[in-house]
C-alpha cells in the first residue's frame, strides 16, 4: 500500500491477534507509532488483546500509560479493555482499579469485572457485583449469568444460586441453552442435584442439544447419583441411536470400560471386536475386564494378541 490510515495498520494488528501471531500483532503497533499514526480506541483495543495473547503485563502497562497520557483512559470502550486485560492477565488488583475510577459503568464492563473476579477465584467479589450491577439497573445478559453461575458454584451456596436463577428467570433467560447448562452445573457444584433437575426438567427435558443433558448426567456423577445418571442416559444405546456407534475410539472406550465395571465380558468383547482402530486402552479394558472376572485364558489372549 502506498498509504496506510490507522484503519489499515488496525486490520493487521487485529488480525494477526486473532490469528495468534501476537508478536507480529506488536510490532505492526511498534512500527505504525514510528510512521507518526497516533492509535484510536479501536487500535488501543486491540494491542491489549495482543499484550494478553503475549501473556505480557509489561507491555499492557505501558500501553496503558500511553492511553492516559493522551486522555483516553476515560473512553468507557478502552477503560473496559483496560480492565479486560488485567484480570486476563492475572492482576485484578489493576483491573478494579480501572473499574473503580470510570465515570460511567455499562453492561459490558461489569460483565468484564465480574467474569475477571470469576476468573481470578474472587468468588464472592463476583457475586457481590453482579447484585450491584442489578441494584444500579443494568441488566445483565446471557454472559453475566453464565460468569456469575461458575462462581456460585465454587461458592457452594445453593441460596446464591436461587438468587442467580431468579434473575434469569426475570430475565426470560433460563431457557436459554448456555444459561440453563450453567445453572444445572452451578447447583451441581453446589451439591444440590434436585435443583439443577428442576431446571433440566423445566426447560430441557424434550431439547435435542447436549449440552444440558451432558450436565445434568455429569452433576448426578459427581454427587454419587450413579442410579440417576444411569436413568437419564443409557449409555450405549443413545450413542448407538445417535449415529455414531463404534466410530470414536474414545466413546468405544468409554462403553467398553463401563460394561467392564459391570463385569458384563460379552458385550466387552461385542464393543473391542467391532471397533476398526484401537489404542492401548481399548485393549488394556478387556484384559482388565477379564483378569478381574478370572478369566485368565481370555485375558492372555487378547494380551498376546
Amino acid at each position: 500500500m502506498s498509504q496506510r490510515n490507522i484503519f489499515s495498520w488496525t486490520v493487521m494488528i487485529v488480525g494477526s491477534t486473532e490469528n495468534g501471531f501476537f508478536l507480529d500483532g506488536f510490532k505492526y503497533f511498534y512500527q505504525m507509532l514510528n510512521f507518526g499514526v497516533l492509535p484510536d480506541t479501536f487500535a488501543y483495543s486491540a494491542i491489549m488483546q495482543t499484550s494478553v495473547g503475549l501473556k505480557c503485563i509489561e507491555l499492557g502497562r505501558m500501553v496503558h500509560a500511553q492511553i492516559v497520557i493522551r486522555g483516553f483512559h476515560s473512553h468507557t470502550f478502552v477503560a473496559t479493555s483496560l480492565l479486560n486485560m488485567y484480570a486476563k492477565l492475572g492482576s485484578i488488583e489493576d483491573s478494579y482499579k480501572v473499574f473503580d475510577i470510570m465515570t460511567e459503568h455499562n453492561e459490558v464492563s461489569w460483565n468484564a469485572i465480574i467474569s475477571g473476579f470469576t476468573l481470578n477465584g474472587l468468588h464472592l467479589e463476583s457475586f457481590d457485583h453482579f447484585l450491584q450491577m442489578k441494584n444500579e439497573g443494568i441488566r445483565p445478559n446471557i454472559y453475566t449469568i453464565i460468569s456469575v453461575s461458575k462462581a456460585v458454584g465454587q461458592l457452594g451456596d445453593t441460596d446464591k444460586g436461587k438468587e442467580v436463577q431468579s434473575v434469569s428467570f426475570e430475565l426470560g433467560m433460563e431457557s436459554d441453552v448456555q444459561v440453563g447448562t450453567a445453572l444445572i452445573d452451578m447447583y451441581s457444584k453446589c451439591g444440590s442435584p434436585h435443583e439443577a433437575r428442576a431446571v433440566f426438567d423445566s426447560n430441557f427435558i424434550n431439547f435435542g442439544v447436549n449440552m444440558p443433558w451432558n450436565a445434568m448426567i455429569s452433576g448426578y456423577s459427581q454427587n454419587g447419583c450413579s442410579q440417576e445418571a444411569l436413568e437419564l442416559y443409557e449409555v450405549h444405546g443413545m450413542v448407538l441411536k445417535s449415529g455414531h456407534d463404534m466410530m470414536v475410539i474414545s466413546v468405544c472406550n468409554t462403553i467398553a470400560d463401563a460394561y467392564a465395571k459391570c463385569g458384563a465380558l460379552e458385550y466387552v468383547k461385542k464393543i473391542f471386536y467391532r471397533m476398526e482402530d484401537r489404542d492401548m486402552v481399548s485393549w488394556t479394558t478387556p484384559v482388565t475386564a477379564h483378569s478381574q472376572c478370572l478369566v485368565w485364558e481370555e485375558a492372555l489372549a487378547i494380551f498376546h494378541r
